[in-house]
């Protein structure tokens, strides 16, 4: 086996896709949201779905502002955050439907 053709394989395994997920997970939801949902690491669909109650409670929160640009704002960026979950979801689709060769 090649060096690069290793390294492609290395990139690939489970182990380091689910840590790249994680990562992205991690600086889409914001600090508090990934410790929240960190001992679901392993499980990234697990882990989108709990990101995503967790979202829209923000939303709710969001919605419950009075001063109108400061909820227009917030909204705006929870609506961005709920796009990128659901993208990760999409990846965490596509992880769970692999067939790893651990």
């Amino acid at each position: 086996m090649t060096s690069s053709t290793n390294l492609l394989t290395n990139l690939t395994s489970k182990e380091l896709v689910l840590k790249a997920h994680s990562q992205l997970t991690s600086v889409i939801v914001g600090r508090s949201a990934a410790r929240d949902t960190s001992h679901m690491a392993d499980t990234p669909d697990q882990r989108i779905a709990e990101c995503l109650k967790l979202t829209m409670n923000e939303y709710i929160k969001a919605n419950a502002i009075t001063n109108d640009d400061e909820r227009t704002k917030r909204c705006a960026q929870i609506q961005r955050k709920l796009s990128s979950l659901e993208s990760l979801k999409t990846l965490a689709s596509l992880i769970a439907e692999i067939d790893w060769e651990d």
